[in-house]
């Protein structure tokens, strides 16, 4: 029988208490996590932030993080998931980079295609940013959000449920829920206007979130563990005595945890493993795994812990000549990363409750992340020396090779290079992108062959492209389109520059048509409720970024008047005396309605045979 103080220790490891020695430490410098791809159909290709350059199929389950880079063919769609709180939904002909991913900090760029956004809840100090070529969104309440950029790089912004705060033009305004905003061109120039019916597209969006709402897995771990709601599908919940509340995966007889799918080396974790099965994401990178009752059962983090923390597998690792190997870890064995500047020392006469299920692989096999189950070991001698080896406290001494960073071999078609060339609007400066690898390859070769991990790459001080900051200027002001401003001079209002809006070009049109299955119904300026000009709040000056992961280039000279470049007041300090006029705005449109209830089907009467009495 456990002692009180084992079965104490048992619980606080295995539910990760937020806020551990362990769990600080594990991390160190870390500061970025990432997002799930959760959904896949069609044609959609990802340049991971290791290879800026190299386009390749996505898969699902495999990781996104910062600098990675996403464009989805025409009649595709992609979902991502963050931490089980906030789901991204892009449709055909999208780009979207990531440029910030830590916890409280999620930042994105939208340079062409549809974004839709369903975030659960902000916590406090938390932010969500999407930045397009002519604006930047942030989104200040969890609700459902739909962002648009056409061929031109013009944006759209609808609210069905929340609130955002749009930065363009120098200044800023919100769009609360039941409202679309559209703006044309860098000055800004905007429509406001009531959302209309529900096209094709957010009726997916719709279906899609009906059905994460009411799954059962829900009620059993923590809510910010990615790909928690897709186990109800592929398994069932079941009750251990010793361990409480477990989930069963539906598997063959012989299966092993993490023996179907590959390892990948992703930045700054290293050798993070891809699950190959639909639900291989949650139970592969949180909680723990138990064999009871002559099944593998997978022990959650518990809902009374406040967050979890992503890890890249959950194994204990042992090497030997000319082999690698790992095994699940169960409830009370240690976790020793291999990440960054980790050394631990293994506990002495630990017996891990998993050292006979491990599974055994080449060193060329690992190191260019070939397919686990279709190229392990079977020799009994080399299996049996894999299981008594000492298993490893720090770091796994076996490099990548280019391999490693590919995520498929399907060929992918070339990006188009007027959307890769387009630079976009923040408001916050994101951080810089890691290293590629190539980079760290160079310096693993000046190091005489000494393994180079993540956090051994020094990061450069500036993102491969350099950001350009333009001040606002007088002349730039976000005002509606075609309204009269007295506070602009004719002159300036003359030089302005122009860009097309929604209603003048067909090629936003085409884009935003690959997504829905009809057109919304096109409002007349009749039709439309008079707008008086909201209050603007002047925020610091716009900043354009490239995207880290474009090849460099020579950024385009513009001829401005000189300006000093003066601090521009904080929201609220505009000049006394003058009055602000208030925000009139029509009544909000009706929430998303409730998915149609589909007629059941009936089956088709049995046709009588001939000369049947009955």
């Amino acid at each position: 029988m456990k002692t009180t103080h084992v079965a104490a220790f048992g619980l606080t490891f295995l539910f990760g208490a937020v806020g551990s020695t362990e769990t600080l430490d594990e991390y160190g410098d870390i500061e970025q996590t990432v997002a799930r791809i959760s959904h896949v159909a069609g044609e959609v290709s990802i340049a991971r932030a290791e290879s800026p350059d190299e386009w390749q199929a996505i898969e699902l389950n495999v990781p996104v993080t910062l600098g990675d880079r996403m464009f989805v063919e025409p009649k595709s769609r992609v979902e991502l998931e963050v931490g089980g709180r906030l789901w991204l939904r892009l449709g055909a002909r999208s780009d979207l980079t990531v440029l910030d991913l830590r916890e409280q900090s999620k930042q994105l760029s939208l340079k062409s295609g549809t974004l839709s956004v369903q975030l659960g809840s902000l916590e406090v100090g938390e932010s969500v940013e999407v930045d397009t070529p002519n604006a930047a969104f942030e989104l200040e309440q969890g609700g459902d959000y739909r962002i648009e950029v056409d061929d031109d790089g013009n944006s759209v912004l609808g609210v069905r449920k929340g609130r955002a705060l749009v930065t363009a033009g120098g200044r800023q305004l919100s769009v609360d829920a039941g409202h679309r905003i559209e703006l044309a061109g860098e000055d800004a120039a905007y429509d406001i206007s009531r959302l209309g019916p529900m096209d094709g597209w957010d009726r997916w969006v719709a279906a899609r979130i009906a059905r994460l709402e009411g799954r059962l897995s829900r009620a059993f771990a923590v809510d910010d563990v990615e790909g928690l709601r897709d186990l109800d599908d592929y398994g069932r919940w079941d009750d251990e005595p010793e361990y409480g509340r477990v989930w069963v995966p539906a598997v063959e007889v012989g299966w092993v945890p993490f023996r179907y799918g590959r390892w990948l080396w992703q930045q700054p974790w290293g050798w993070t493993w891809v699950s190959h099965e639909p639900w291989g994401w949650a139970p592969y990178h949180y909680g723990r795994w138990v064999f009871a009752s002559s099944r593998w059962c997978w022990i959650p983090t518990g809902r009374h812990e406040r967050r979890t923390h992503y890890r890249p597998a959950i194994v204990g690792f042992v090497w030997g000549e000319g082999f690698v190997a790992w095994f699940p870890l169960g409830p009370l064995d240690p976790f020793y990363p291999w990440w960054g500047h980790h050394r631990h020392e293994p506990r002495q006469n630990h017996a891990f409750a998993h050292r006979h299920h491990v599974s055994v692989v080449s060193r060329t096999t690992f190191e260019s992340g070939g397919r686990v189950h279709e190229s392990q070991i079977q020799d009994v001698e080399r299996v049996r020396e894999a299981s008594l080896a000492p298993v490893l406290g720090g770091r796994v001494p076996i490099d990548p090779t280019e391999l490693a960073l590919r995520l498929s071999e399907r060929p992918v078609r070339a990006r188009p290079a007027a959307v890769s060339s387009r630079s976009v609007v923040v408001r916050r400066e994101p951080p810089a992108a890691p290293a590629p690898f190539r980079t760290k390859n160079d310096q693993l070769r000046d190091r005489l062959g000494e393994s180079v991990q993540p956090s051994d790459v020094e990061s450069p001080a500036t993102p491969p492209k350099a950001i350009r900051v333009r001040p606002a200027t007088p002349d730039l002001d976000l005002s509606p389109r075609g309204q009269a401003d007295e506070d602009v001079p004719p002159k300036a209002k003359q030089e302005r520059p122009r860009r097309s809006t929604s209603s003048e070009s067909p090629a936003r049109d085409r884009a935003i048509d690959e997504n829905v299955e009809e057109r919304r119904p096109v409002r007349s300026a009749e039709d439309r409720e008079p707008i008086t000009k909201p209050t603007l709040r002047q925020v610091p000056p716009k900043q354009k970024v490239p995207m880290a992961v474009e090849p460099s280039r020579s950024p385009r000279v513009k001829t401005a008047p000189k300006l000093r470049l003066s601090p521009i007041p904080r929201l609220g300090s505009e000049a006394e005396g003058k009055e602000k006029a208030p925000v009139i705005l029509p009544p909000p449109a009706p929430p998303y309605p409730p998915p149609p209830v589909l007629p059941q089907s009936v089956p088709p009467k049995k046709a009588k045979k001939k000369g049947s009495g009955k």
